[in-house]
């Protein structure tokens, strides 16, 4: 978790997901998600990232 950001009910984080694929290679992907909390449950959870950041990495590890 690179930032952490809270208001109300709604909370923000960004962060780095790393992937390891079976061939051993990593996907390193910035991401930002947001959730939604009522009574202590999440209720919305939401992920957002660039897509084709994921695939031309993936792309590099399939060679």
């Amino acid at each position: 978790m690179t930032n952490i950001a809270a208001t109300g009910n709604v909370v923000l984080n960004e962060r780095i997901d790393v992937f390891t694929h079976e061939s051993g290679g990593e996907i390193t992907l910035p991401v930002m998600g947001t959730v939604t909390i009522e009574d202590g449950v999440i209720i919305v959870w939401r992920d957002y990232f660039d897509p084709g950041d994921f695939d031309r990495q993936l792309a590099a590890i399939k060679g």
